[in-house]
């Protein structure tokens, strides 16, 4: 999971999670505290974006997994 500074550029994110997946993750996780959302990359699939209304249930790389995305920037 990256956490996104203030500092950091768009494109500086972007790197880093292009470097990552080609480097066999298979799941990278961006939390944006500015915008509350939360973006799932993996290679060769479309970005998941989620909000602080949704949930990941069930993750393919992480069985059994049911958060909220609210938990993760303490909204709840």
């Amino acid at each position: 999971m990256e956490v996104v500074s203030p500092n950091d550029s768009r494109r500086a994110v972007a790197e880093k999670v292009n470097m990552w997946l080609a480097h066999g993750t298979e799941s990278c996780w961006v939390a944006d505290p500015a915008t509350m959302t939360l973006s799932i990359h993996r290679a060769g699939l479309k970005t998941i974006r989620l909000t602080i209304k949704d949930k990941i249930d069930n993750d393919p790389v992480l069985p059994g997994l049911s958060l909220s995305i609210a938990k993760i920037f303490k909204r709840i």
